[in-house]
């Protein structure tokens, strides 16, 4: 039995097969069932794009396709990591409602020490197949429904999130690869139906794609994926290791990726006007989540809820749009099948978890991944913590008890904690989190619960890629 009911999409799944029948040229589909593309780059600040304000060049190709589009100013993961960030863009639900995150570990199933490999388990679940996903919804519908990606952990079928595509295309490699790939789909699929293609870029996700791009900027050394670890990890420590330059030097790495990965998307969006594919065709650009660069003795992601993790990039080109805009209200991940929905007869609106706008919006962490429970920093992250948006204040409720409260227009950057000046603003918005969703999100004990053992086991070849992505 399926979340929502899915008699609205099987009679718009009818009315497809009836125009399907129709004469007209194999190139066009039915405006009301525009082609349909979400993009999502790993692991991408929205500060380190120029349409979102950042003064290097990073991304003159996003800029440009931002200045056609609407962009997000306030958009917002459900989650600081790939998986739980992705199930929520693809069933319109947060994790603690789709359940795909991460969770405890008992004492006993966690390794003894850092690089102790005898017995590996995983602290993350994936989506489960009686939630409803947008490929499944489309699919329904009479749409193609394809995928392309580069992240081989948790983009893999094992964690669900493949429920609903024909295609599910999964292989690491570099933009332009993934931009081969894509357009060879593109180039064998069935002209006569509409499409939803999902595409996945992992170059902006450590270890970085830092290929030159002198014209950006020269980094004082080339890069270096283990000095790149090192200096995340004497981050994580605080131990006073971090060499003056070295995180500087992290950024252009960073950086240099993100321009490598603009190039191509660059790239693809111009095959996909040669192919006239692009004008008429939705297309989202959004990442998944961010990165930390110091921030708050933080490093990479999925530790915390903090915004150089939590802000994302989201910019929405509609069917036919010319003219730029910039939404300014908050949005988050989760309205992803809603923002669909908005531009195609093929998703009944009323029959989605959430529309947007909505007055909130919440960003979940629970605990890490397991290298950081069996670091020496572990008990930093012995917590699950849930951000509350609203208007330009952030409150984080803690299962420790470290609770804060942030407003975002004055204090951008989460310098200025005002839980203890302000605590009839943080008392509201602490009741307003309770009285809403406290029941479902059991907020004094969230975070904990068993995994069933087909979960957490990890073949030699996943501990191997989990390794590769500094996840062990």
């Amino acid at each position: 039995m399926r979340m929502n009911t899915r008699l609205a999409i099987g009679i718009a799944a009818g009315v497809w097969i009836a125009l399907a029948g129709c004469s007209r040229s194999d190139e066009s589909v039915p405006p009301e069932r525009p082609n349909i593309v979400l993009i999502t780059l790993d692991t991408l600040r929205a500060d380190h794009l120029g349409c979102y304000g950042y003064p290097r060049n990073t991304s003159p190709a996003i800029d440009r396709f931002a200045a056609q589009a609407t962009l997000y100013k306030s958009a917002r993961t459900t989650a600081p990591w790939t998986l739980p960030s992705h199930a929520s863009m693809f069933t319109g639900l947060y994790p603690f409602q789709h359940g795909a995150r991460t969770y405890r570990l008992s004492d006993r199933e966690l390794p003894a020490a850092e690089g102790d490999t005898t017995t590996i388990h995983h602290n993350a679940k994936g989506l489960a197949s009686e939630f409803e996903t947008l490929a499944e919804r489309l699919a329904l519908a009479g749409y193609q429904t394809a995928a392309v990606m580069a992240n081989t952990i948790y983009l893999k079928k094992r964690y669900g999130l493949s429920q609903g595509f024909d295609s599910y295309d999964l292989k690491r490699g570099p933009a332009s690869a993934i931009n081969q790939r894509v357009l060879a789909w593109l180039d064998a699929r069935d002209r006569a139906r509409p499409f939803f293609l999902f595409i996945n870029y992992m170059d902006t996700h450590s270890p970085y794609n830092a290929l030159p791009r002198p014209s950006l900027v020269t980094p004082t050394a080339a890069h270096d994926t283990r000095l790149e670890r090192r200096i995340g990890e004497n981050i994580l420590r605080n131990d006073g290791e971090l060499q003056p330059g070295q995180l500087q030097l992290v950024v252009d790495w960073y950086d240099l990726a993100v321009a490598y990965l603009d190039e191509q998307i660059g790239n693809l969006f111009e095959r996909m006007k040669h192919d006239g594919l692009f004008d008429d065709t939705l297309i989202i650009v959004a990442s998944d989540h961010g990165e930390y660069f110091g921030e708050k003795h933080l490093s990479g992601h999925s530790k915390d809820v903090y915004e150089p993790a939590m802000a994302v990039p989201l910019i929405v080109k509609a069917p036919g749009q010319e003219t730029g805009g910039v939404e300014e209200r908050l949005v988050s991940l989760v309205h992803v099948p809603a923002l669909v929905a908005a531009h195609t007869l093929a998703i009944d609106a009323d029959a989605l978890p959430r529309s947007w706008p909505e007055p909130f919006v919440i960003g979940e962490n629970h605990y890490s991944r397991l290298k950081d429970l069996i670091s020496p920093y572990a008990h930093r992250f012995e917590r699950s913590r849930i951000a509350l948006y609203r208007g330009s204040d952030k409150y984080i409720h803690s299962t420790d008890g470290e609770n804060e409260l942030y407003d975002l227009t004055t204090d951008a950057n989460e310098n200025s904690n005002l839980l203890a000046s302000e605590p009839q603003r943080a008392a509201a918005l602490g009741l307003l989190l309770r009285e809403t969703l406290g029941a479902q999100l059991g907020l004094d004990s969230i975070g904990d619960g068993a995994l069933d053992a087909q979960d957490k086991e990890l073949t030699p070849d996943e501990v191997e890629q989990l390794e590769e992505l500094g996840y062990l």
